[in-house]
């Protein structure tokens, strides 16, 4: 998956940054949507981004 870098502003793409993320496939058929696969729960039926999973850039941070 790609994505521009400012699509996740503020995130910052250096080590021991964070930020919370999860991802949705819509199952669907003719008739519209059929259901869901859902990472982690919070984003399926309703919205609540606290349920999401912690995404955290690996590697340590330098002190610039």
């Amino acid at each position: 998956m790609a994505f521009p870098r400012r699509a996740i502003s503020p995130f910052r793409l250096e080590p021991g940054a964070a930020m919370r993320i999860n991802i949705l496939l819509n199952v669907g058929n003719e008739k519209g949507r059929a259901g869901y696969v859902e990472l982690t729960q919070g984003i399926g039926s309703a919205k609540h981004p606290g349920l999401f999973m912690d995404l955290i850039i690996p590697g340590e941070k330098s002190d610039k």
